[in-house]
């Protein structure tokens, strides 16, 4: 992060705290960098901010008439009082936020992060920039990596291990072996720097399909449950896609890597345990889906969601919702935080530059 861009984001945290509903819009504006991509991010979290410090939803796009233009530019020293008026310059009362509020807007600000703050960032490297001569540097490396299919992230960082010769790699949050796309992955010191990247927000795409369940909620097994779809018209999937917005609780799938008593779900599921797992607090910005015009039994789906979201979680909670059942047949992580899939090395293509010493 620029030094001016750092000045905003630390000036932009005070102001969440102490300015007007309208001050909101300009604080998140500042925090996210300005590209077409965060630009798709900013309406729907400025809606969760406003509901996250109890301030109405009914009118907020009136109060972002120019935030997704990229020229705008508001330094840093312009927010030294002036955004405390309106325009007709009368000074507004601001709101008085509780501790709980106040370390909720922090949360969802840490997720707006790209960059770690402070001197000696780590390297961040992409399709769109040149490999490091040194992956082991002072501050460590951050590989932006598009998983294979089938391989597991644990997979993705042996390799990877192997191939850079250094010890220490890790990856900021796990994608399910049958899923797709973005894994942010740390190389040296960078791997302290983790749990930075895992409370971005991240976007999902994929599709569901009706009518058929599963163990693990997702194709990695065979169906052992089916029910009646054919009755579940659009505008049922409009009307349940609505209760998934905004902030929900959800139930973790019992196939997952969370560990209870020092073992993973996962492995106590393989051994036929059942654990009842406590519902857990979640954002949904974002959830669009679209019924597949070739086979009406397949729903496709784009989600923007909190860290913490289980997507398989979401799509049998769906089902339920329709009087159906469902489970997830494709998953691809487009983004995480600014991060694209787009932007991530192919590992196989990785590989092969990296043999050839670039």
């Amino acid at each position: 992060m620029k030094p001016m861009n750092l000045q905003r984001a630390i000036t932009a945290k005070k102001h969440f705290f102490f300015s007007s509903s309208s001050s909101l819009a300009h604080a998140a504006n500042l925090l996210l960098p300005r590209s077409p991509h965060s630009a798709r991010l900013l309406f729907p979290l400025h809606h969760q901010l406003r509901r996250t410090c109890g301030l109405s939803t009914t009118k907020t796009q009136n109060t972002l008439p120019n935030s997704f233009k990229r020229h705008e530019h508001v330094e840093s020293e312009q927010l030294d009082g002036r955004f405390e008026e309106t325009q007709s310059g009368i000074p507004l009362q601001p709101p008085i936020f509780d501790e709980s509020t106040k370390e909720k807007v922090k949360e969802l600000i840490g997720s707006l992060k790209k960059f770690p703050n402070g001197d000696g960032d780590p390297l961040h490297v992409s399709r769109n920039t040149d490999l490091p001569r040194k992956w082991d540097g002072p501050s460590g490396t951050i590989l932006l990596v598009n998983k294979p299919k089938g391989w597991t992230s644990f997979t993705v960082c042996g390799k990877l291990r192997r191939l850079v010769k250094v010890q220490k790699v890790g990856h900021a949050g796990t994608l399910d072996p049958m899923a797709t796309g973005l894994l942010i992955v740390g190389i040296g010191k960078a791997t302290k720097l983790m749990e930075r990247y895992q409370g971005m927000i991240k976007c999902y795409s994929g599709i569901f399909r009706l009518g058929e369940a599963t163990s693990t909620w997702d194709a990695d097994s065979p169906v052992i449950q089916s029910e009646p779809w054919e009755h579940i018209e659009d505008e049922d999937i409009e009307r349940a896609g609505n209760l998934f917005r905004g902030e929900i609780l959800q139930v973790p799938p019992m196939f997952s890597a969370i560990k209870i008593g020092g073992e993973k779900m996962y492995d106590k599921a393989r051994k036929g345990e059942t654990v009842e797992l406590p519902p857990r607090r979640i954002s949904i910005f974002k959830f669009d889906i679209d019924r597949s015009s070739v086979d009406r039994q397949n729903l496709m789906f784009r989600v923007t969601c909190s860290k913490g979201t289980y997507i398989r979680s979401l799509c049998v909670d769906l089902g339920k919702a329709l009087g159906s059942c469902a489970h997830l047949i494709a998953l691809r992580r487009d983004s995480i935080g600014e991060f694209l899939a787009d932007e991530a090395w192919d590992f196989e293509e990785l590989q092969e530059q990296i043999k050839k010493g670039y």
